[in-house]
């Protein structure tokens, strides 16, 4: 009961989202291994050495990209404090070859750094078609028939253009600040480097880009403890 009343404690840490859930793969027969649902989520939960750690994954589409998020709780039952780093965490894949490989796990550093790169080809090419639009808002065609014959005649209007250009800006100001909003509200809650104190836990998610394959297999120590997770 004491067990399962830190649990729900931890849970209340952390809100996952995502598209859907992965199926889990239970561990039979290990009494230290138990599943919970939170919002229709499975999630696993191992406890040993006084230490609960739990661990969710979702499939997440995105404008940038389909990803597996990794969500994690962490809770230090013990009477001391410790470091714990994510970017150790080790994310493999068991192929079709039934080959493992390593997948690549983004640290919010990383994530951030994707999403920009992303973002400034998205902002390139927006800022090349807005360019056009306003280079060409200026002008306007008209064709005139008479007795000498029928021609096109070209016009420019630089108030026109002006408030062209101005509109193109605006858009671009906006964008930029979008994108920086998104960047912002995806770096919230991504799990960083910590120092866990006795009684306290931490809670979070990371991204892993996504493969497929057979089995994926998360695996990681937290105070000298090893922790292993499998999903289909």
């Amino acid at each position: 009961m004491f067990m399962k009343r830190l649990i729900v404690i931890a849970f209340v840490l952390l809100s996952s989202v995502g598209s859907y859930s992965q199926t889990l793969v239970k561990m039979e027969n290990d009494s230290t291994f138990l599943t919970e649902y939170r919002d229709d989520d499975e999630w696993a939960l191992i406890a040993k050495d006084s230490l609960i750690v739990g661990m969710n994954c979702k499939t997440v589409k995105d404008n940038y990209g389909i990803f597996y998020q990794l969500s994690f709780i962490i809770q230090n039952l013990t009477q001391q404090s410790f470091d714990f780093d994510p970017s150790l965490i080790n994310v493999s894949l068991l192929n079709k070859r039934d080959e493992t490989e390593e997948m690549r796990l983004y640290t919010a550093q990383g994530m951030q750094k994707e999403i920009a790169n992303l973002q400034m080809w998205t902002g390139i090419l927006y800022g090349l078609n807005a360019g056009l639009a306003a280079g060409q808002a200026g002008y306007s065609n008209s064709f005139i028939s008479g007795t000498g014959g029928s021609y096109y005649v070209q016009t420019y209007n630089a108030g026109n253009a002006a408030m062209a250009n101005m509109l193109a800006t605006n858009q671009m100001l906006q964008l930029g600040k979008q994108m920086e909003e998104d960047r912002k509200i995806r770096d919230a809650g991504y799990l960083k480097k910590n120092t866990i104190h006795s009684g306290e836990g931490i809670s979070g998610y990371m991204m892993v880009k996504r493969k497929k394959g057979k089995e994926m297999t998360v695996g990681y120590q937290v105070n000298g403890t090893f922790f292993e997770f499998k999903w289909d």
